[in-house]
């Protein structure tokens, strides 16, 4: 039920030092964020983000992104060797580009002479936070390019890039070697998007004579909130969590989560149900072996698991914690 600007300033913007006054985000006719685009700061706060990734999601001791996201969202996805997580990257084979006229398709590299390691956030016209972790170094750049829209592959860019790691001397940086096409990439032009708009706009924008919309799908649930309640198991083996159930429920269910929750290595699951806008203790009994090997290692990374009965299939939250030994008598 949060604004997602709102839980973004708090969780990731005001950590790394940028102030809610120093950014904004585009947001549509009913007020919501675009999601995928709109982001507006300065290029030192563009930076704080690249860096960020950089030191692997961790912050003045702090971690704000898991490392399992880090990765993820800078690996290849299994159809475009150059595309992460809305990130672009430089590791595999093939790369496919953004389609404005033709879809641009190739067997290489996105920069076959560049670092592999390296990637970047690209946005429109130009815009660019570019990361090249081997040789510790980040590249923000701001401006306009007129003849692009996404900026990928641009020559400029590749001259700004060879131009900055031309500047290392205290590294010999070698190319990569070729990337071997993987995975299930298309030649076709099947990502139909605002091109097909732009050229069919009888069939894209029909002003008051809308086409009807196909029927909705099933009410889902709000996903329930688990948050670890006390970071200590107890000497009878509890370990205790606090379920909020979110305050705004969009759909025409009615406003309750009602599910089932589990916990690695904590038995049987449990059950709950909790108003919206209220929250529930919830505690789960270690097994022994689970508890031999907290009181051995003296903490122990755990998963709960919730899922929200709807007609969907249920809404599942899934979020990992670290509990730690009892405390000393």
């Amino acid at each position: 039920g949060e604004d997602a600007q709102a839980f973004g300033q708090r969780e990731l913007m005001s950590p790394l030092g940028i102030p809610a006054s120093a950014w904004s985000w585009k947001r549509d006719d009913a007020g919501h964020i675009q999601a995928f685009f709109g982001v507006q700061m300065r290029p030192d706060d563009y930076a704080r983000l690249g860096e960020l990734m950089r030191r692997g999601g961790a912050w003045r001791g702090k971690r704000l992104l898991s490392k399992r996201y880090v990765t993820e969202a800078t690996s290849p996805s299994p159809t475009n060797g150059c595309y992460g997580y809305l990130i672009w990257v430089n590791k595999a084979a093939p790369c496919i580009g953004p389609r404005v006229q033709d879809r641009p398709f190739s067997n290489q590299r996105d920069f076959p002479d560049l670092p592999a390691d390296m990637y970047r956030f690209s946005g429109l016209f130009g815009q660019l936070v570019t990361v090249f972790p081997s040789q510790g170094l980040l590249v923000v750049r701001t401006g306009q390019d007129p003849g692009l829209l996404p900026a990928g592959g641009a020559d400029w860019e590749h001259g700004l890039y060879q131009r900055v790691l031309g500047s290392v001397t205290d590294q010999k940086i070698v190319p990569p070697a070729p990337a071997r096409p993987g995975g299930g990439g298309s030649r076709e032009n099947s990502d139909k998007g605002f091109q097909n708009a732009l050229l069919e706009p009888d069939k894209y924008s029909k002003g008051t004579a809308q086409a009807p919309l196909p029927p909705g799908g099933p009410a889902r649930a709000r996903a329930v909130q688990p948050e670890l309640a006390r970071s200590r198991v107890s000497r009878k083996r509890k370990v205790t969590f606090r379920l909020r159930c979110p305050v705004r429920w969009p759909s025409k269910m009615k406003a309750v989560c009602r599910g089932r929750a589990s916990l690695t290595g904590g038995g049987k699951r449990t059950r709950y149900s909790i108003k919206a806008g209220k929250s529930k203790l919830v505690r789960f009994t270690l097994t022994r072996k689970r508890m031999r090997l907290i009181r051995k290692n003296g903490k122990s990374v755990l998963m709960i698991s919730a899922r929200d009965a709807d007609s969907g299939g249920g809404t599942l939250t899934r979020v990992h914690v670290t509990v730690l030994r009892p405390a000393r008598r």
